[in-house]
């Protein structure tokens, strides 16, 4: 008998960080719309960015890397760029 692989692939991946920031998404809007954004907002919108921006990055990376070797560079600038960019606004946001 052949055994199943219980490998996740990249789509598995990509759709499962999608439905966490769906999720997340849906919680602060909901708690926005109450006008009950605390403290811990902070702290749901950084993680809900950073799914966000995994999300994005793992299914714009098949994409970068057929265009060649050229745009697969830029494409990890943008990435290592949109990074320091989240890391730093979360840092600075009053």
């Amino acid at each position: 008998m052949a055994k199943k692989s219980k490998a996740i692939s990249k789509n598995q991946i990509v759709a499962f960080s999608a439905f966490i920031t769906l999720i997340l998404t849906a919680i602060l809007w909901l708690l926005y719309g109450f006008g009950l954004l605390g403290g811990a907002a902070m702290a749901l919108l950084f993680i809900k960015d950073l799914f966000l921006l995994f999300t994005i990055a793992l299914a714009a990376h098949n994409f970068a890397k057929g265009l060649g070797q050229t745009w697969y560079i830029i494409y990890w600038v943008i990435v290592v760029l949109a990074i320091f960019g989240l890391i730093f606004s979360s840092f600075f946001k009053l």
